[in-house]
């Protein structure tokens, strides 16, 4: 039997959970909407990054290290239960939770951490849930409170299927109305009945009479008296309050006549007065009649040149503006101009010193050339006088043969000659060796100057091909300023008539309601409260600047920002069928500004170059406005879903 060695799949994730356990490196702190801390939940960011995409990007654009994440919306259960669930794989966690409530939490965590998987999960354990006597009215509450979302719509879907089978085994209306209590939720009750009604009429509906039981329809009328009696007493309330606007007016009317009255009588004054003076002031009349004339034409003219003063104005702050634009524009390509000459005056110094060099390296390689000339001269002297101590040790050594009893004494001094010979041959050896080292590194020398003399080339070659690079560039910012100034002519018409249309564009909400939970019946002034509350609204952390381009991030239907430096908001609405965005406005400031925001849609040619596809220009909309009178009002524009998937999208916020 073979022996296995351990790996990770032996090891128990479930144990990372462990409270004892220090190895996490993220807390989860879960809010409630009051902003109450419901518990913690430890992790570990490397697990979780490898199943979620959304949360690797989060934990990457945090610092390093062990860091705390606040979560808004979903119940501290839920959340529990999704990081076991990932931890150990065990089903069971999820299909024994007895709560709808969680059962949604999880389905949207799900798709907000884009979790592989999780939402056919949960969508299969409420295919399974369980509905009886105890928990259905629970249930319909779960899906009155969720059936407006697009996220839910499955979900409800399923289940009220499944209340639906339930209700088919009860014999009557009766059996499951008496269960819930009409007082305490009238609303509640009646919205149970009209789904029980539509049942009741479709085909797969519940199997029962056309007719209700004495006691329901008892019931029904009781509903109906108590309907029809807050009814009354709200008419009688708009009667009492119409019959006090009626003795008010009454009374202004007595006032009206009164002053009519006094009118009269001065007016009657006057004319016996005009009657007196018309005989001697028909001149007057006639000169004051032409002196009105010119005052009406006057006032004309002065109005005309008011107008055209105004007009004047306008176009001088907007040229001085774009003036200042240009000016910045300017001053930034001198500096660019600038440094690009530095650079290039340092290359060329750069290019002097290699030269001089390599003229110095020419002139030592020279000296040596002669030196080793030199050397050789010295050589060939060398051998000619080695040559010739040769012949004369030969004629020594005659002598020698002849003299050697006649020359003891002389033996000797041969003696010392040879030593001095073969000190001369060591020397010479020596300064052979001498030689062919200084040839070797005369052939590296040569080596060393082909190459430098390459090296020059290729950065002759490479100041060339920098010289077409800032040729290409200038034509570059030729192009790109001939656009900037079609933008700036197009933008000055746009927001001509966006003035022209301006009092036309206002819009008062009088139905607020919330983009992200689909609220209704929230007053005006706690409308942004209750969406900085919302867990389907994402709350940008980075301050939004004025005139400064964000891109749009479509993976987010909503998501607000703040402007930088004062107290307005901006939410961005993107619709899910057909891809309408548009941004409201919320500001806490005394003086109510106005912002308009500009889009743009961008094709990019390659890395470096871009070309704006569409730009448009729009006022921002007012908070809890809905979508279709967002449309109605021209407080929208239509983005492609190919455009917001595949190209580059970005808004520009404005103060009108």
């Amino acid at each position: 039997m073979k022996s296995k060695m351990i790996n990770i799949k032996d090891f128990d994730f479930h144990d990372l959970l462990d409270s004892t356990s220090n190895l996490h490196d993220v807390e989860f702190k879960i809010i409630d909407e009051n902003f109450q801390e419901l518990g913690t939940v430890r992790s570990h960011k490397f697990l979780l990054s490898l199943l979620s995409p959304v949360l690797k990007k989060m934990f990457s654009s945090r610092e390093e290290g062990s860091i705390v994440v606040e979560i808004t919306g979903p119940s501290f259960i839920s959340f529990q239960t999704l990081i076991q669930f990932l931890y150990t794989g065990d089903e069971s966690v999820i299909t024994d939770i007895s709560s709808i409530d969680d059962l949604f939490d999880l389905y949207y965590l799900g798709d907000k951490y884009e979790l592989r998987g999780a939402r056919n999960l949960i969508k299969e354990v409420v295919s399974s849930f369980k509905i009886n006597q105890e928990n259905w009215i629970h249930v319909l509450k779960g899906i009155k409170k969720y059936e407006n979302t697009f996220l839910f719509e499955d979900l409800c879907n399923i289940l009220q299927d499944q209340v639906q089978g339930y209700l088919k085994g009860c014999p009557s209306s009766d059996e499951y109305l008496d269960d819930i209590q009409e007082s305490d939720d009238t609303d509640f009750y009646s919205w149970v009945k009209n789904w029980i009604q539509k049942w009741r009429r479709s085909d797969t509906g519940l199997q029962e009479a056309d007719f209700l039981s004495p006691e329901s329809e008892l019931k029904d009328l009781k509903i109906l008296i108590q309907n029809m009696k807050y009814q009354h007493e709200e008419l009688i309330q708009t009667t009492q309050q119409k019959d006090k606007m009626i003795e008010e007016l009454k009374l202004k009317q007595e006032e009206l006549i009164r002053t009519t009255e006094q009118k009269d009588k001065r007016i009657e004054e006057l004319e016996l007065k005009q009657e007196e003076l018309i005989q001697t002031t028909q001149q007057k009349d006639k000169r004051i009649e032409e002196l009105e004339l010119k005052h009406e034409e006057l006032i004309q003219t002065t109005q005309q040149k008011t107008k055209r003063i105004e007009e004047l104005e306008l176009k001088q702050e907007e040229l001085i503006q774009t003036t200042q634009q240009n000016d910045k524009r300017i001053e930034e390509l001198e500096l660019k101009q600038e440094e690009l000459i530095q650079t290039t005056q340092q290359k060329d110094k750069r290019i002097e010193e290699l030269e001089l060099k390599h003229e110095e390296l020419i002139q030592t390689t020279q000296q040596k050339t002669k030196r080793i000339e030199e050397l050789e001269l010295k050589q060939e002297e060398l051998i000619q006088t080695t040559q010739q101590n040769d012949k004369r040790i030969e004629e020594l050594k005659l002598k020698q043969e002849e003299l050697i009893q006649t020359t003891q004494q002389k033996d000797k001094r041969i003696e010392e000659l040879e030593l001095k010979h073969e000190e001369l041959i060591q020397t010479t050896e020596q300064k052979d060796k001498r030689i062919e080292e200084l040839e070797l590194k005369h052939e590296e020398l040569i080596q060393t100057t082909q190459q430098k003399d390459k090296r020059i080339e290729e950065l002759e070659l490479y100041q060339n091909d920098l010289q077409h690079d800032l040729q290409t560039k200038d034509r570059k910012i030729q192009n790109l300023e001939s656009q900037h100034e079609e933008f700036i002519k197009n933008t000055e018409q746009k927001l001509r008539m966006m003035k022209e249309i301006k009092g036309k564009a206002d819009f008062k909400v009088v139905y607020p309601v919330c983009l992200g939970c689909s609220g209704s019946n929230i007053p005006l002034e706690n409308m942004f409260e209750h969406m900085k509350s919302c867990k389907f609204i994402e709350f940008d952390e980075s301050h939004l600047k004025l005139n400064t381009e964000v891109m749009v991030n479509a993976d987010y239907h909503n998501i607000a920002y703040k402007l930088e430096e004062s107290r307005d908001w901006f939410i961005i609405k993107i619709r899910n069928d057909n891809k309408v965005f548009y941004i409201m406005h919320h500001s806490e400031e005394e003086t109510k500004n106005v912002f308009y925001y500009n889009i743009k849609y961008y094709s990019w040619k390659n890395v470096d170059d871009k070309d704006i596809i569409k730009s448009v220009t729009v006022r921002c909309a007012p908070m809890g406005i809905l979508p279709k009178d967002a449309v109605h009002n021209n407080f929208t524009t239509n983005i492609p879903i190919k455009v917001l998937l595949e190209e580059d999208v970005k808004f520009t916020m404005y103060k009108a």
